[in-house]
């Protein structure tokens, strides 16, 4: 695994408290929630908070006017499923400047996250709010940042020793064993702590939503374990895979709903593995800022070729997005960043056209990046909205992205903790990113 060196970025956070308030007059605000728009809004943002909303706000002198008229105001983008340690503290700028303003960090090394997070709050470099689970929990595999459980009483220690170490949640894996699952999950509960990630190989997905687990990662994870069994029965994907009829998937999201279990599809992801080593994937011009070192280990850790039964998965996956959508599971979009041919911050405006593609309307695609994240981290009223009291995490539209979620690519600035980062600063901020990931 690549690592590299903190760096100084452009434009370092300065204390949001001292910066003199900010106005965004005459902008199109856009309710994620409700599908909705207000126009013609001011949007007052003091002390790193949005401090008003309305037609009518009194602008205080002194303060920073913005005529945003024709823009379009949306909260600050999530994305739900990110791998810092893979993609490092050169993705912060480019998260940024693609409006994703905060980040849910699905596994690695936590002393290093906590240092960026703490260098992130404390002003001296610039990056999105971060809540991370720290180590994976998984059962005995040759892979870093693990802890290893294989008993009961192991799965209850891991739990016990993550909350001692402050994390917003646990990750679990696929290793872990079906004991081992059942007692990290009662001893979860017990401890008022979140978890969530893949399903273990020898149990089910409904197994997994009826133990307590809070979000499913990736959509593989919803037959990894009949595709593993029918690779020990020398049997095809395909024949695995069709087991996941209609019937028994609209019963397994009814489940999941019921039981307020999230899912991250990561189609991104599933589009990257479906199509690596493509001519379009090696050559898009957003590698440049990925950090060199990262690429070489993608062509190392990511060789095996997909098959042509990846073509079939990923089309099945499709169909799933709309069927859990349609039997109201809450979808978070996440990217898998630090995976092979995921960008930093460009690839979550890929993740919610595949969305939309795979027949999400563009306002729930926009919930799945902005709203629900927000409600599964139980932050509701600090991020994800556009009102009194949030925090001002914002991003300023060209467009519409309720009629064209395309638009959300389209940025014309960047509020990030109450300091507005304009298109120049942005692109700036992308230059040093480029340069900087050239040469690590």
């Amino acid at each position: 695994m690549p690592r590299f060196p903190l760096f100084p970025l452009l434009f370092a956070a300065s204390c949001a408290a001292a910066d003199p308030p900010l106005a965004l007059r005459n902008v199109t605000v856009v309710d994620p929630a409700r599908g909705a728009v207000k126009e013609g809004q001011t949007v007052l943002i003091r002390g790193g908070r949005i401090a008003a909303t309305g037609t009518e706000v009194r602008v205080p002198r002194g303060a920073r006017e913005i005529d945003a008229g024709g823009k379009f105001l949306i909260p600050g983008l999530w994305d739900a499923h990110v791998h810092l340690v893979l993609g490092t503290e050169i993705a912060f700028p480019a998260l940024l400047a693609n409006g994703v303003t905060s980040v849910r960090d699905m596994g690695g090394d936590l002393t290093r996250v906590d240092e960026w997070r703490r260098r992130i709050r404390a002003g001296e470099i610039d990056g999105p709010t971060i809540y991370r689970a720290g180590p994976y929990v998984d059962g005995p595999k040759d892979a870093p940042d693990r802890l290893v459980i294989r008993t009961a009483a192991e799965a209850r220690a891991a739990v016990r020793s993550l909350q001692k170490r402050g994390v917003d949640f646990i990750k679990i894996h696929n290793a872990v064993p079906r004991e081992a699952y059942f007692a990290l999950a009662e001893e979860a509960r017990r401890a008022g702590i979140r978890f969530a990630g893949h399903v273990p190989l020898d149990m089910t997905p409904e197994e997994a939503a009826s133990a307590g687990q809070a979000s499913l990662e990736h959509m593989a994870t919803l037959v990894e374990n009949a595709l593993a069994a029918a690779t020990r029965r020398n049997e095809s994907p395909v024949a695995a895979l069709e087991r996941l009829d209609d019937a028994a998937a609209v019963r397994l999201f009814r489940g999941m709903a019921a039981n307020r279990v999230a899912m991250t599809p990561n189609l991104t992801a599933e589009y990257a593995i479906t199509n690596r080593g493509s001519a379009e994937l090696e050559s898009d011009p957003r590698r440049q800022y990925v950090p060199a070192s990262l690429v070489r280990y993608w062509s190392e850790a990511f060789q095996r070729k997909p098959t042509a039964a990846r073509q079939l998965l990923l089309r099945r996956f499709y169909q799933l997005v709309a069927l859990m959508q349609r039997e109201g599971v809450t979808i978070l979009a996440g990217t898998d960043l630090g995976l092979r041919d995921i960008f930093p911050g460009f690839s979550i405006h890929d993740e919610l056209r595949l969305l939309v593609q795979a027949g999400l309307t563009p306002a729930e695609a926009l919930r799945s990046a902005t709203v629900a994240p927000a409600a599964w981290m139980g932050v509701r009223g600090v991020s994800g909205d556009i009102r009194k009291g949030v925090a001002a995490d914002l991003v300023l539209l060209h467009g519409n992205p309720l009629q064209d979620i395309s638009q959300t690519a389209r940025i014309h600035a960047v509020v990030a903790r109450g300091r507005l980062l304009d298109r120049e600063k942005l692109d700036a901020m992308l230059a040093v990113t480029a340069k900087q990931a050239g040469s690590r």
